[in-house]
């Protein structure tokens, strides 16, 4: 699964936070990317500090489930829905049905019933003035 649409994705794993880089949109699947852990105990000063740098950064072979469900759900199943199916919705459906379908009742049923009931009004008035006209 590749992401496109973000840079970082930011995902709480226990207690630390585990970045993952993703600039250059590869496959975050086949993950043998750095993971930065910024646990607490990686910042103690004491005689292990450079073991916990060493373990600082961790590999992993599989992304966690986490990324798993919840970013292809966001990333494609939301994405999606909104990008392909509401934008082609207004696009297609509601927009040519205002252009073609209302605006081509306006403009041939609308105004040309306006102006054959005018030109009707217009020929009933003349005929109704020429009754009285004795």
């Amino acid at each position: 699964m590749t992401i496109n649409n973000c840079n970082t994705i930011t995902i709480i794993r226990s207690n630390s936070a585990i970045m993952y880089i993703n600039n250059d949109n590869k496959n975050i699947n086949n993950s043998d990317n750095n993971i930065i852990n910024n646990s607490s105990s990686s910042n103690r000063n004491n005689k292990n500090s450079t073991r916990h740098n060493k373990t600082n950064r961790v590999t992993f072979s599989k992304v966690p489930m986490m990324l798993n469900s919840g970013v292809n759900k966001i990333m494609n199943r939301q994405f999606n829905i909104i990008s392909n199916r509401q934008i082609n919705i207004i696009s297609n459906s509601q927009f040519n049905i205002v252009t073609n379908r209302q605006f081509n009742i306006l403009n041939s049923k609308i105004s040309h019933n306006k102006t054959n009931s005018t030109i009707n009004n217009e020929t009933n008035m003349y005929k109704m003035s020429s009754r009285f006209r004795g």
